[in-house]
C-alpha cells in the first residue's frame, strides 16, 4: 500500500504539473491573441475596382484576420470587409450596390482598420471628385430624303479629377440636349481613370428637318454634370445659275428646266431631294437629275450640276421663280 500511495501521489502531482503547463500556455496564448499586430498600410489610393469608385489598401500585418472599415466622419459606416491570411490588399467600396456611380463633389472619408474589434489603423482620406474636360471631336451625319439624320457624336473626355470617372447609359451620366430637347443616345461603358483620356463615340436617335437645315442648331453633350456647347452651321451652299430652256404651249412661254451649281462647304453631305422651289412665292415640286448620271447625295467639298425639270406651264414667261436650299437662294424671272 505505501508503494501505492507514492505512485498515485506522483501521477497526481504529474497530472497537477501538465494542467499547470496547459494552463499557462493557454494564458500566454490568449495574450498574444488579444495583442494587436502591427500594421503598415503602404499605400490608400482612390481606384476603379470592378466598376465600383474603391479606395485600394495595399498592407502588411502580423495577425489575420483584420477588418477594414470605410466611414464617414460622422462615424456612419459605408462598407466593411475582412482580410484573411495571406490577403495583403482590399478594396472599400465608396458607393456599394451603385456601380458606375460618378462621384461629382468633394468628400471625406475615414478608414479603419479593426483587430479583434480593437482599432489598431486610422486614416483621413479626402477625394475632391471627378471633373471631366470635354471636348466635341466629331458628329456624324446621314442626309436622308426628308431630314438629316444625326448617326453619333464623337467626345474626347479628359478626367482631371481624383476618382475614376464613368461614362455609362445606367444608370444615366451622360445626356445629349439637340436644340434644348433631350435626344435618346447610348454609349459603351467606359471608364476614365484619373489624369486618363479616352475617345467615346454616343450613339444618337435624333434629326432635324431638311427645312430647318437654313439655321444654325445646338448640341450639347453633358458628362458627369459638364456640359458642353457645339454648333452645327447653317446649310448654305454656293448656288450658281447655269443655263435655263423654255417651252411654247398655244403661243405663249414657259420655263421649262433650269440647270444649275451647288458646291457643297457644309459639314455634312446634302440631299438633292432638298432642293425647293418657289414659283411666284408658291412652292412646287421638281424633277432633279443629275449631270451626268444619277446623284442622290453631294458629298462635302463636292461640286454637282444638276437639271431641275420644273412642273408644266407653272413658270410662265414673267414668273419669279426661287430656288431655295438650306439658307441659300437663288432667284430669277421665267
Amino acid at each position: 500500500m505505501g508503494v501505492l500511495k507514492k505512485v498515485l501521489m506522483g501521477l497526481g502531482i504529474a497530472v497537477a504539473a501538465v494542467i499547470i503547463v496547459a494552463a499557462l500556455l493557454l494564458i500566454i496564448g490568449l495574450y498574444q491573441v488579444s495583442v494587436p499586430p502591427k500594421i503598415e498600410v503602404k499605400s490608400a489610393a482612390v481606384v476603379d475596382h470592378d466598376g465600383y469608385p474603391a479606395i485600394k489598401v495595399v498592407f502588411e500585418t502580423e495577425k489575420y484576420p483584420v477588418k477594414f472599415y470605410l466611414m464617414t466622419p460622422e462615424g456612419e459606416e459605408i462598407y466593411s470587409t475582412s482580410a484573411s491570411e495571406p490577403e495583403k490588399v482590399v478594396y472599400l467600396h465608396l458607393t456599394p450596390m451603385k456601380p458606375y456611380t460618378n462621384i461629382i463633389e468633394e468628400r471625406k472619408y475615414i478608414v479603419k482598420v479593426l483587430y479583434l474589434d480593437k482599432e489598431i489603423w486610422e486614416k483621413e482620406i479626402d477625394i475632391k471628385g471627378v471633373k471631366p474636360s470635354i471636348e466635341i471631336v466629331d458628329i456624324k451625319g446621314k442626309p436622308e430624303l426628308l431630314q438629316l439624320t444625326l448617326k453619333s457624336i464623337i467626345i474626347k473626355v479628359k478626367n482631371l479629377g481624383d476618382v475614376p470617372l464613368y461614362v455609362t447609359n445606367i444608370p444615366e451620366n451622360i445626356k445629349i440636349h439637340v436644340d434644348g430637347e433631350k435626344a435618346p443616345c447610348t454609349v459603351e461603358t467606359t471608364t476614365i481613370l484619373p489624369n486618363e483620356s479616352k475617345v467615346v463615340e454616343i450613339e444618337l436617335l435624333a434629326s432635324i428637318k431638311f427645312d430647318e437645315l437654313g439655321k444654325d442648331h445646338n448640341i450639347e453633350v453633358e458628362v458627369a454634370g459638364k456640359r458642353v456647347k457645339h454648333v452645327i452651321p447653317k446649310l448654305e451652299p454656293e448656288l450658281k445659275l447655269l443655263d435655263r430652256k423654255y417651252g411654247e404651249s398655244l403661243g405663249s412661254l414657259y420655263l421649262d428646266n433650269v440647270t444649275i451649281s451647288i458646291a457643297n462647304n457644309w459639314v455634312f453631305p446634302i440631299h438633292v431631294k432638298w432642293i425647293r422651289v418657289f414659283i411666284n412665292g408658291e412652292e412646287y415640286s421638281a424633277l432633279v437629275s443629275a449631270i451626268p448620271g444619277e446623284v442622290e447625295e453631294i458629298g462635302t467639298g463636292e461640286t454637282v450640276e444638276l437639271t431641275l425639270k420644273l412642273p408644266w406651264l407653272t413658270a410662265k414667261e414673267g414668273s419669279k421663280v426661287e430656288i431655295a436650299l438650306g439658307a441659300s437662294k437663288l432667284e430669277l424671272r421665267a
